[in-house]
């Protein structure tokens, strides 16, 4: 179901410290003139409890900051793993082209419990673009803690990044 929601402030932080305002649950990248890229995947709470996020990362890895927008997820509410990566170094040298996301597989993960601390998941974007769009989200797969198989894979949409932590 599509709700129509406020936008979102997005702020990111080292390097290259900017401030902006994205649709509700949208994807966001940017190369910023000082050679910073930004990127930005929102991922929501759609399980039957508040999602404690225990940490965010990126496949491959990047040189640069990443960080989430909350710590406690709602049922129905979003969060954001918000990456900021310094492009002047090897591994952050992709994304200094507009085709970055053709160039090799990215995925941003992020890392949740229960209230509890009873189950440890991981939610995987994997970014993709296309000769004639722009990226997007193009799955979204939803693993147990030490498990390689998914429990659950998903279509993501070239609009929304909207995805699931379960």
């Amino acid at each position: 179901m599509t709700r129509d929601r406020d936008p979102e402030q997005l702020n990111f932080g080292a390097p290259g410290r900017i401030t902006v305002e994205v649709p509700h649950g949208e994807i966001f990248y940017r190369l910023e003139p000082s050679g910073v890229f930004h990127i930005s995947v929102a991922f929501e709470n759609i399980g039957a409890g508040v999602a404690a996020i225990i940490g965010a990362e990126t496949v491959p890895a990047v040189p640069g900051e990443i960080r989430v927008s909350r710590h406690f997820v709602p049922v129905d509410a979003t969060v954001r793993v918000i990456i900021s990566i310094q492009t002047s170094e090897p591994e952050g040298e992709p994304f200094r082209s507009q085709t970055w996301a053709l160039k090799e597989a990215f995925a941003v993960l992020i890392h949740y419990t229960d209230a509890s601390g009873q189950q440890t998941m991981t939610s995987r974007a994997s970014i993709a673009q296309a000769a004639t769009r722009a990226p997007w989200v193009r799955e979204i797969a939803v693993f147990r803690a030490g498990q390689s198989t998914p429990i659950a894979i998903g279509g993501g949409s070239i609009k929304t990044s909207n995805l699931w932590l379960r």
